[in-house]
């Protein structure tokens, strides 16, 4: 499998994104980047569940929860993973899952490290 690109979890992007939507107002940015990666935590533990249990309506769910976060973070490779287990836990299978599903745990964990990183500067 391919190594991962995490350019779009970088903290001057994630900033950037987040900037975004405060208009650069720095504790609106703090407190939009704790509850980013609260939201980032629950997802990863939904991804888990969902895959430990092989329930693609756990996962579908927790994404539509969080949609605003995926949102605001952009990052189009951890949508791409999203998909991907999704379409395979709808099919009611986790045969070929397990390396995206690492992926995807890992972009999620790095997402919500530069996040508390943001939220604590």
């Amino acid at each position: 499998m391919e190594s991962t690109n995490f350019d779009s979890c970088k903290p001057d992007v994630v900033m950037a994104n987040l900037d975004r939507c405060t208009d650069g107002d720095v504790e609106f940015r703090k407190e939009l980047a704790q509850l980013l990666a609260n939201n980032m935590t629950e997802l990863m533990a939904n991804i888990q569940k969902a895959v430990s249990v092989i329930d693609a309506t756990i996962l579908m769910r927790s994404v539509h929860k969080t949609k605003t976060t995926l949102s605001i973070l952009n990052d189009s490779e951890m949508n791409e993973e999203i998909s991907i287990v999704q379409s395979k836990l709808k099919e009611s299978t986790a045969a070929g899952i397990e390396g995206h599903v690492e992926n995807l745990i890992n972009r999620c964990q790095r997402t919500i490290e530069v996040l508390n990183t943001l939220a604590a500067a």
